[in-house]
This record gives C-alpha cells, structure tokens and sequence, in this order.
C-alpha cells in the first residue's frame, strides 16, 4: 500500500454531483487513512503532491506537461464526460499523458484504450443507502426517477410499452425552462406533440406523463414505498456510456428494477451474474423470485459498493500508478492537442448542420 506521507490532491472541485460523489465523499474517507488528502477547485492552484485525481474536468495540456515535468503522477476520472465521439477526438493528445485512467462504464475501455492502456474499472459508491432495505411488496407503484434531459426516452418508451400500475416520476423540474426546447425536439422527431400543464401542487403533467418534483427526501421516501422501479434512456453513444449508478441504487437496495437490453446497466449486471428484466418482460420484472435473486446477488456483491471499499480500490490504483515508470513528455505534445481540438471542433460542426438538415 502506498507510503504514509504519499500527498494525494483531488478535484478540481466545482459543486458537480459527481465531483462531489467521486472526489469528496471519497476523498475524505481516504483522509481516514491518509491524513495528506487535500482538494483543489482550479487548475491555477500549487498543488503539493506526489499524485492527482482529476475528477471530470480536462485539465489544459500545458498543465498536464507542467505536472509531469514536476514528477507528479495524474489520474484521470473522466466519469461521464465523453458524451460524443468529438470528445474523444479533442483530448485523445490529453489522455496520452494520464499515468491511468478511472473508468465507470468499461465500454469506455475500447474507445480509450488506444490512447491510454493503463485503465481500471472503478465503481461508485452506493450514495443512497435504505435502511432497513424493503422487504417484498406483492402490490405497489413504479417508480422512474431521472433528469429531464431524459424525459423524452421515458415518454417514447410509455408510448408502445403501458405499465399497468401507478407509476411515480421523480425530475428535476426546476430545470424545465432549460430542457424544454431540447425536449421538444427530440419529441418532435419520434412525431409525438408536446403538452405541458402546470399543476397546483408544483407538479407538471409533460405530454401525459405526471412529474413531480425530486428531492433527497421524496427519493428516499418512494425507494422505501415503491414495489418496483426502472429506467429507459435513448440507445445513443452519450447514454450507453453513463455509468451504472441508477440501477446500483435500486439493486443494491432490493429494489426490482427493469431497463433496456441495450443498457450498460444491464450488462454490467450480467457481467456479475444478475439478468436484469426489460420492461416488457412484467411477469419476471415484478415476481418474488426475481426479488430473492437480487437479494441473494447482493449477499455476494454489496460490499463492493461500500464508500469504504471504493475508497480502498482508488488506493490500490494510487499504489500502482506510483509504482510503474513515469510516462515521458512529449514536444509535440502542445502542438498535436490544437490540431486534435481544431479537428474535433469541424466534426462537431459537421454533425450539427447534419442535424439541421434531417430535422
């Protein structure tokens, strides 16, 4: 393990949930360890130590190139910032550099790898934790719980997939005046019209669908009372990407959860021996033996989304990193980084105008 006066600095920290759930909280559960934990918000800070965890943010290349001239060593977690393939294009100078790469979603390993093959996979830890956990419910409402940005997936799913029993959706509704016009759209092009209406409770009803507001406390409170929960999501090169949170939080919970096959949330369970039901499949989705697999998955595999666990696995990545030979800089390195961002940035345009085009 690593050296006890080993300086590990972690951000940048900007008020992101991730830079929170992924650098903070894990942060100092390390600091129980290691009192030489510290966190940073910008790159323009002197940082004193030995390795850096850079949560999300890509950090310019001449900060990177400065740091290593130093000797000190960067991990880079880049939990769901590759949404589009223009984003690997941008930085794939940048991840050169990284000595490892942090991953939550090992479908990212095959894009990265070519630039990068110092990856590990590394789970999040379970944020949301029940307790006591549920027990099984033979009746009760379902329940999705996500962002606006992907309430359009949700409604296009419901269009040719109804669910019987009552169904509870949970959103970010303070942002609708930023997802609206987006939602809209994307509506648009499965030909389905938009409906909004504004209730007296706060709530919304969005093109049939009842959303009501989320909060830690009404997320909590549905995760104990629900019988089921599920999640949809477009099968795009953004979405199959996003790390299995989600559907950690319903199963690590005992909570039946169905998604999309094409999911990574489904695979990532079938990986480690749990068939996660689609939502047509009710009968398994909603069964009692498919709530005892679970249950007894979990038996074997809980811990291992324990923050204390978790934690742990950045200290063995920690100790790897500073055990292998320090990656040499590279001249050019500046130089390619402008072409790939002038190259990434005419791909980028290229697939807008394609866009306005088709729409």
């Amino acid at each position: 393990m690593i050296i006890a006066d080993t300086k590990i600095a972690i951000g940048p920290m900007i008020g992101l949930p991730s830079t929170d759930w992924v650098g903070k909280d894990i942060g100092e559960e390390i600091h129980k360890k290691y009192s030489n934990v510290t966190f940073f918000e910008e790159f323009s800070e002197s940082l004193a130590a030995d390795v850096v965890l850079i949560i999300k943010v890509m950090p310019p290349i001449s900060w990177i190139l400065g740091m290593k001239a130093k000797g000190i060593r960067l991990i880079y977690i880049p939990v769901d910032i590759f949404f589009s393939p223009y984003k690997i294009t941008k930085h794939r100078e940048k991840l050169k550099q990284f000595d490892a790469l942090c991953i939550h979603n090992s479908r990212l390993a095959n894009l990265l790898g070519k630039y990068n093959y110092n990856i590990y996979f590394i789970d999040h830890y379970l944020k949301y934790h029940l307790e006591p956990t549920p027990e099984f419910k033979a009746d009760g409402f379902i329940l999705w719980v996500g962002h606006l940005e992907y309430l359009p997936a949700l409604v296009i799913k419901l269009k040719n997939n109804s669910i019987s029993k009552e169904l509870l959706v949970l959103a970010d509704l303070e942002k609708l005046v930023h997802y609206r016009k987006g939602m809209q759209i994307e509506l648009a092009t499965a030909n389905i019209p938009w409906s909004e209406t504004q209730h007296s409770d706060g709530s919304y009803t969005i093109c049939g669908i009842k959303v009501k507001q989320w909060s830690e406390q009404s997320q909590e409170k549905a995760l104990q009372e629900c019988k089921a929960a599920f999640d949809t999501k477009a099968n795009s090169f953004a979405h199959n990407l996003k790390p299995p949170t989600k559907a950690q939080k319903y199963i690590y919970n005992n909570i039946p959860f169905a998604t999309d096959c094409y999911s990574y949330s489904s695979q990532y369970f079938k990986e480690r021996g749990l068939i996660i039901p689609t939502l047509e499949e009710t009968d398994r989705w909603l069964s009692k033996e498919y709530f005892n697999e679970i249950k007894e998955y979990n038996s074997h595999f809980k811990y291992q989304v324990e923050k204390a666990y978790v934690a742990n696995c950045y200290l063995k990545i920690v100790n790897n990193v500073l055990n292998t030979p320090i990656k040499p800089n590279s001249e050019k390195s500046i130089f390619k980084d402008n072409v790939n961002s002038k190259l990434a940035l005419l791909h980028k345009i290229k697939l807008k105008i394609f866009s306005l085009l088709i729409f």
